[in-house]
């Protein structure tokens, strides 16, 4: 019967204590949509961060067009201050920002893309707030698409302050 008790005490010790061996950063989702964890350090510690506006279709390289992931620019960049540039890593990084469980089939047209750049890092973000949808690219290649419905009136928010001269952006409801 002690053995028993004993047995049950440690595990109970173990059950209470294994939180704290938990390893700290990002959320394993997070670093899995980013591509890992040198994009997700371009995310959240960039040397600098800029926003443009992009063609919806997706286009191949061409010479002497700027492109945030596979979407060509069509206006910008506008540099990002740090203090917005802050916001933006924070909520693009928190796990709670994306929906996890459900897809959509809605037709994903980006309008404005974020261009997150850390050394030879870049991480280039397209963003449609149709869809509430957004790609993820790393260094011009497609990694990977989430849905932001519940962080939408935040990013919408930076997004217009961004572009504030902008009437197709000011015009997003």
């Amino acid at each position: 019967m002690s053995r028993a008790l004993a047995s049950a005490a440690l595990l109970a010790v173990v059950a209470l204590t294994s939180g704290a061996c938990r390893r700290s950063g990002p959320d394993w989702r997070i670093t899995q949509l980013y591509g890992g964890p040198g994009s997700v350090q371009a995310l959240t510690e960039p040397t600098r961060v800029d926003a443009f506006r992009v063609s919806p279709k997706a286009h191949g390289a061409e010479p002497g067009i700027a492109y945030v992931g596979i979407h060509a620019v069509t206006a910008g960049p506008i540099p990002i201050p740090k203090d917005v540039a802050a916001q933006l890593s924070t909520l693009l990084s928190d796990a709670a920002t994306y929906d996890w469980r459900r897809t959509k089939s809605d037709p994903y047209l980006p309008t404005i893309g974020l261009r997150f750049t850390r050394d030879v890092s870049r991480v280039d973000i397209a963003l449609d707030f149709t869809s509430n949808m957004l790609t993820i690219h790393r260094h011009g290649k497609r990694i990977s698409v989430e849905d932001f419905d519940d962080a939408r009136p935040q990013l919408l928010t930076i997004v217009k302050a961004l572009f504030p001269n902008d009437e197709d952006v000011q015009a997003i409801d």
